[in-house]
């Protein structure tokens, strides 16, 4: 859940303004015969691992508890800090206190210093988007902690990798890294290293258009924060859940998530939480053909999402702006908001949010009289799905799935040919 704590990035967001497949069109022949296809006329010229199982204990046996590794309190006060800089967007503060709290930790010789102040460095790598060097720290950390025996350590190392990888829209490579942190997350009782990576992971599926996989592992996450008492933590849970059912065409199970959702981010003050909640809102309402309601709730989202500075968000809700006055007959005002929103997706990386963009914009261009526009960005569309399918490795559920969510990027481009 990246708006609480910086373990997690990979925030489920794989409902955007779209129209809903119907479920014939879902069909594997279908599929691969569209590939084939589009792949000819709109382009300018494996399976997934198995969730690690955790053994069973015996029923004689009592398992150790964990180590808790902690680091020197001088070094923390350093990480603290940095940690602190970095949440308020001070990257070279940021930068400049871990390389201080990493020195600091290698004359104490505090591995576990050691471990958290190359992490902290990773972080603010990822977060100024120089995605190989965050891995080489992030993978240093991982050395560091293997050679501790810290289980903690090496469970957010691995899934800090895995948050780079999703990041730059490689879902499988992910999957892969969350799934390595999983039983360490587990094994060190770290509930809420556990509960950040089942989120991860729910939301991999769900952005690879998996949702009934995605909803098994949201429903954990939900558990998991119940009984610790997360309230922040359970609203997203529930976010999860709520993009789900939206995500199979069930709206009203879907709105009463996020209202349950939207009630627990208002409790705890969590506006980050609210202006996403209400952008969700707003989706199910514009993919049930109320685009008014829709524009009311997108409207509450983005005033929160730019006085919090969450961009991601804020190119989310454009969209879904652009997309209310694009069906509504309106396709200057359409273009002003999806022009906004396009920089904004590029911006973050997020390629799915810039071909949803792409499309629509493609829309509006056809309702312009500009075909020429139109054919364009609906090809660039087209080239990032099948970057993002490219991604997945060979042929596998996961690649088939996504190729079937976003059919109707595809037909669009056919339809333009």
């Amino acid at each position: 859940m990246p708006v609480q704590y910086s373990e997690r990035s990979f925030a489920p967001a794989f409902a955007t303004p779209s129209a809903a497949v119907p479920s014939w069109l879902c069909r594997a022949s279908l599929s691969v015969c569209l590939f084939i296809t589009v792949t000819l006329a709109c382009l300018p010229a494996h399976a997934d691992p198995p969730a690690p199982q955790t053994p069973a204990a015996s029923a004689n046996q009592t398992s150790p508890p964990p180590t808790v590794f902690k680091a020197n309190p001088e070094v923390q006060a350093l990480l603290d800090k940095g940690r602190a800089a970095l949440q308020a967007g001070k990257t070279n503060e940021a930068a400049d206190l871990y390389e201080q709290a990493l020195t600091r930790a290698r004359t104490l010789a505090d591995r576990k210093g050691e471990t958290e102040a190359l992490r902290g460095r990773g972080n603010v790598y990822k977060a100024v988007k120089e995605p190989q060097k965050a891995i080489e720290l992030y993978q240093q950390a991982l050395s560091v902690a293997q050679s501790l025996k810290d289980a903690t350590g090496q469970g957010n190392a691995l899934a800090n990798i895995g948050n780079v990888y999703s990041d730059t829209s490689q879902p499988q490579k992910a999957l892969e890294f969350y799934q390595q942190a999983l039983p360490l997350h587990r094994a060190s009782g770290d509930k809420n290293g556990e509960a950040s990576t089942l989120n991860n992971i729910g939301s991999v599926y769900g952005a690879t258009g998996q949702p009934q996989k995605a909803l098994e592992f949201f429903q954990q996450v939900l558990t998991i924060y119940r009984a610790t008492g997360d309230k922040n933590g359970e609203a997203y849970a529930l976010t999860g859940i709520g993009l789900v059912y939206s995500d199979t065409s069930q709206p009203q199970k879907a709105l009463e998530f996020y209202q349950q959702t939207l009630s627990l981010y208002r409790a705890t003050g969590h506006k980050d939480g609210e202006a996403g909640t209400l952008a969700n809102i707003g989706n199910v309402y514009l993919n049930t053909s109320q685009p008014q309601k829709a524009l009311e709730f997108y409207q509450q989202a983005l005033p929160l999402h730019r006085a919090s500075g969450d961009k991601h968000g804020e190119a989310d809700t454009l969209n879904g702006i652009g997309v209310v006055y694009s069906t509504t007959g309106q396709p200057e005002k359409a273009l002003e908001f999806l022009q906004q929103a396009l920089p904004l997706h590029r911006a973050s990386g997020d390629k799915n949010g810039e071909a949803d963009t792409l499309d629509a914009l493609s829309g509006v261009e056809q309702r312009l009289h500009h075909p020429g526009l139109a054919l364009a960005h609906s090809r660039q569309a087209v080239a990032l799905l099948e970057e993002l399918r490219a991604n997945l490795g060979g042929y596998s559920e996961s690649k088939s799935s996504l190729l079937a969510s976003k059919l109707p990027v595809y037909y669009d481009c056919i339809a333009l040919l």
